[in-house]
C-alpha cells in the first residue's frame, strides 16, 4: 500500500496580516507569560520530543507569526502541478525555515526562496504571490472543509482513497 500524502490548509488566525506580528508577543498574549521561558529554552518540551524525529523548534528574536494564505496557495499549486512528493518537500522546507531558522515566510522573498529550494521556478512562485486571486477559491474551499472537520493542527485524516 502506497501512502499519498496531501497537505491541506488550516489557518489558526485568518485575521492576521501577511507581514505578521512579533511571535513572542503573540504567543504571550495567547498562552500567557509563561510561554516566554519555554520558547527561550532550547531544550523545551517541543524540542525534546521533536529532535529524535528531525524536527526542531527554535525561537529567534524578531520572528513573526503571520497570515499563511499565500503559503497555502503555493502548497495547493505545488500539489496540483507537481504532486504530493513535491508538495511534501516544499512543506518540509517551509517548516525548517519557519520553526528552526526563524525566517518570516510572510515576506515574499522568503517564500520565493522556499519555493525555489523545493524545485519550483522563481517565476511560478512570484506569479502566485502577485496574483492574489490565483487559487483563492480552491484554497478557500479546502479551508472550509478543513475547518469543518478539525479544530487545530496538526490534524491527520487517513482514508483508503476509494
Amino acid at each position: 500500500m502506497e501512502l499519498d500524502l496531501k497537505w491541506k490548509p488550516f489557518m489558526l488566525d485568518p485575521s492576521r496580516s501577511k507581514k505578521g506580528v512579533d511571535k513572542l508577543q503573540a504567543y504571550m498574549k495567547k498562552f500567557g507569560p509563561g510561554i516566554k521561558e519555554m520558547l527561550l529554552d532550547p531544550n523545551n518540551m517541543l524540542n525534546r520530543r521533536g529532535r529524535p524525529m528531525g524536527i526542531e523548534f527554535n525561537y529567534h528574536e524578531g520572528s513573526k507569526v503571520f497570515n499563511t494564505f499565500d503559503q497555502h496557495r503555493l502548497m495547493f499549486y505545488t500539489r496540483e502541478k507537481y504532486g504530493g512528493e513535491a508538495q511534501n518537500k516544499l512543506q518540509e522546507i517551509m517548516f525548517r525555515k519557519y520553526f528552526k531558522e526563524g525566517l518570516n515566510l510572510g515576506e515574499p522573498e522568503e517564500l520565493v526562496a522556499a519555493g525555489v529550494e523545493a524545485g519550483l521556478e522563481e517565476s511560478e512562485v512570484q506569479d502566485i504571490l502577485k496574483n492574489e486571486d490565483k487559487l483563492k477559491d480552491e484554497v478557500d474551499e479546502e479551508l472550509v472543509e478543513s475547518h469543518s472537520s478539525c479544530s487545530g493542527v496538526p490534524h491527520f485524516n487517513f482514508s483508503s482513497g476509494q
